[in-house]
């Protein structure tokens, strides 16, 4: 799945140290880690760490709920953010992509 964000100019880069959003924030945004690591932390505490093909504030944005942790990138990172417009693009031009989504959030959760 991540080779299909690679060449995109939408890319952004982020300096390690960097926060990405903040739990309780409220925006329909996820991002796909293409290179580097970005750790979650609920309440101060890391919960995880998502490296590159990885994908971080998928459930704020399906669950359309305030993000449920904080991201803060642990390495220089490049992500590719997904607003829910080009997500429901994404689901629909390729259901493998949908289907990509539902083994990440199940491995994860």
């Amino acid at each position: 799945m991540i080779e299909r964000f690679r060449p995109t100019t939408n890319n952004i880069s982020i300096a390690a140290g960097t926060q990405l959003f903040r739990e309780g924030e409220r925006r329909a945004v996820i991002y796909v880690v293409v290179e580097g690591t970005v750790d979650l932390f609920v309440r101060g505490q890391r919960i995880a760490s998502i490296g590159a093909g990885g994908i971080v504030g998928e459930l704020s944005m399906l669950m359309k709920q305030p993000r449920s942790a904080t991201a803060i990138a642990r390495t220089d990172c490049t992500l590719a953010p997904i607003d829910s417009r080009q997500f429901a693009q994404l689901v629909q031009q390729s259901p493998r992509f949908a289907n990509q989504m539902l083994d990440m959030l199940a491995d994860k959760h």
